[in-house]
């Protein structure tokens, strides 16, 4: 049996599900399939949304599968330098405040059924369990052999799109190469059942968050900042909790994997979290960043992580996976209908999208050195919120067509963030080798202060981030300047 598509996606998760929202929306006579290799959906990594995201959900009309999904509640960044537990703890910290940037935790085994029935409910076609067999020399229209529950088919589609994650399906087959990136690092994660109740592990009182955010601390995003590494635990419901930790591979040269279980038994903070608690099959990844030196050839491309992946410290993900649906969507979409190849588009999509991946690489390699420190974090935090609310977020908030463009660095950008860190590195390596930490009042939490307000308080909320950034800045400064003179 032969079956022809305009578009045929390969794999199910969010770059698949997204990317046929987009190209739906752009023209709803496309024939679209989407081919899933797994027979039941399941628990994934990729749990967290954050404000552009949302933005880009909100856009697409989901809110009623989001209603069924965990709101995010905020960011919340957790300082232990000292070693001595919950007591010991510090915090910088970002409450959602109501907006239409408001983030999820997905429980991704409902949120991927629930969005394949939607997209069935707009006239997708989902084949699951499929096993494509994609052949050697392809060309555009050739048939594609799938076996799909048993039944071998023949597949013909004017596009085949891999969104096969981190399997890379097409870019493996077609040999393309990955540039060389910079950032070096590795992760292990794993599900855990009905861990602590938090308030036995978590004594921060947040009096400012508690009257202003969307809901309780409790389904935050927690990052637990160590030496050269940060762990993230976001609740899913009230049952199920991922929990995870990122490496840098240069600073520390154990394995991931090591790291992670021997800090659930001896992190003060991380043993207590999850006490008594069930924890399913641990996984590993030992290179996380990567990037495709191609991302397309006519009849073909790649999406989500099976084009690249940066770090998932500040989600940015499933927000690229988001900007690259629309791009692509819209590609697609005006191709679909006039039936005209678009080149320069395509090449525009992957020279835009290769940047956005290195630029993020240029930022995360360079807040692993000292990612344990509480003030001097804090102030790499301020400088990011002020760059990513004032050039990404809000711009996309007032203008629609903003939301596909992800942040890039120009030359200026990249001068001053290799200055903040040189000084803040060399104040780090300075402290360690003095035993010092940072300077703080017990049990102290620090506001970022992002959010998306309304009226005139809009247009000055950049020129606050950038003053509270340069404000901490100077605090730290005089700090060392005192301890210099001692």
């Amino acid at each position: 049996m032969t079956k022809h598509f305009d578009i045929a996606i390969i794999g199910g998760g969010l770059s698949a599900s997204f990317l046929a929202l987009s190209v739906h929306k752009e023209n709803k006579e496309a024939s679209i399939a989407i081919f899933e290799r797994s027979s039941e959906y399941s628990q994934k990594v990729g749990e967290s949304i954050i404000d552009l995201a949302g933005l880009y959900l909100n856009r697409l009309g989901l809110e009623h599968l989001l209603a069924k999904q965990t709101p995010k509640t905020g960011i919340r960044f957790l300082f232990n330098e000292n070693s001595q537990g919950q007591y010991g703890q510090y915090e910088f910290s970002s409450p959602s405040l109501r907006s239409v940037t408001n983030g999820y935790h997905l429980d991704r085994k409902t949120f991927d059924s629930d969005l394949h029935k939607e997209l069935e409910s707009r006239g997708v076609e989902i084949f699951r369990p499929a096993e494509v067999d994609f052949p050697d020399g392809y060309v555009q229209g050739d048939e594609v052999p799938v076996i799909h529950d048993g039944l071998n088919l023949k597949v013909v589609a004017n596009w085949w799109i891999d969104a096969s994650g981190r399997k890379r399906l097409l870019h493996q087959k077609m040999g393309w190469k990955d540039i060389e990136v910079d950032l070096n690092t590795s992760a292990a994660m794993a599900h855990f059942r009905n861990i602590k109740s938090q308030e036995n592990w978590d004594k921060m009182a947040h009096p400012y968050w508690d009257k202003n955010a969307i809901g309780s601390k409790g389904f935050s995003t927690i990052h637990f900042m160590r030496k050269n590494s940060w762990w993230w635990l976001i609740r899913l419901n009230e049952e199920i909790t991922s929990i995870g930790v990122v490496k840098s591979n240069e600073e520390n040269s154990n394995s991931v994997i090591q790291l992670f279980e021997e800090a659930l038994g001896s992190d003060a903070i991380i043993k207590e979290v999850v006490e008594g608690s069930g924890v399913s099959e641990k996984r590993e990844l030992n290179q996380l960043a990567y990037c495709s030196s191609q991302w397309f050839q006519k009849g073909m491309a790649l999406i989500g992580d099976s084009a690249g992946f940066v770090d998932p410290l500040l989600s940015p993900g499933i927000e690229l996976i988001a900007q690259q649906s629309i791009w692509m969507g819209k590609l697609l979409g005006k191709e679909i209908e006039s039936g005209t190849y678009n080149e320069t588009g395509w090449k525009n999509y992957e020279s835009r999208f290769t940047r956005a991946l290195k630029d993020r690489m240029y930022i995360y390699q360079r807040n692993y050195a000292f990612m344990h420190s509480y003030d001097l974090m804090k102030v790499w935090l301020r400088f990011g919120n002020f760059q990513y609310f004032s050039f990404t977020i809000l711009p996309s908030v007032r203008f629609s067509r903003r939301l596909k463009y992800p942040l890039k660095l120009n030359v200026l950008d990249k001068i001053a963030m290799n200055v903040l860190y040189k000084r803040l590195k060399k104040i780090s390596e300075k402290r360690l080798s003095q035993n010092r930490i940072s300077n703080h009042l017990p049990g102290e939490i620090s506001f970022s202060e992002v959010r998306v307000p309304k009226g005139f308080a809009f247009y000055f909320l950049p020129l606050q981030l950038f003053l509270l950034a340069v404000k901490d800045y100077m605090i730290l400064e005089w700090i060392e300047l005192k301890n210099a003179l001692k």
